[in-house]
């Protein structure tokens, strides 16, 4: 009799099995899916450095935080 909680020989090679089948499935329906994801996951992982948007909004703060001073400036002294 086995114990509460372990796993059946028959059901640990059902589950063998079931990972072996997943392992040869490709989980992207086309080639454009697969690269789009690689391209995801590099960004992500910062290889490609920042996009355009990105250093186009700190050059907008930097410019806007660089306005204000100037006029701070001007109406301080």
């Amino acid at each position: 009799m086995a114990r509460v909680g372990s796993i059946s020989p028959y059901a640990s090679l059902e589950s063998s099995v079931e990972d072996a089948r997943l392992s040869f499935a490709c989980a992207f329906s086309s080639s454009e899916e697969f690269e789009a994801a690689l391209i995801k996951n590099r960004r992500e992982a910062g290889l490609y450095g920042p996009s355009p948007r990105q250093r186009q909004g700190a050059a907008g703060a930097i410019g806007i935080a660089v306005g204000l001073l100037i006029v701070i400036c001007f109406v301080a002294f």
